[in-house]
């Protein structure tokens, strides 16, 4: 069973706006790592509350001064 590129259709496009028998056709056609390209769909960034944004530079700053405290602790468990 094989199908040229006019027949499958050129061009990444939604799969959700095409119709079953293609992506059937797409299916016995391509590997399954080439399906999942086809399949992917980037998707932009998400705009944030300020909630979350405040969540998010709160985690950032504890990252920030526990890493130090983290690698105090490993270095002195070394030594003894």
């Amino acid at each position: 069973m094989s199908f040229t590129v006019e027949e499958l259709g050129s061009g990444v496009q939604n799969p959700s706006s095409q119709d079953q028998a293609e992506l059937k056709k797409l299916s016995a056609v391509l590997e399954p790592s080439q399906l999942s390209q086809y399949r992917a769909v980037p998707y932009g960034k998400k705009k944030l509350g300020r909630g979350v944004l405040t969540l998010m530079w709160a985690l950032r700053i504890y990252v920030f001064l526990a890493l130090p405290l983290v690698a105090y602790v490993f270095f002195s468990s070394l030594k003894a």
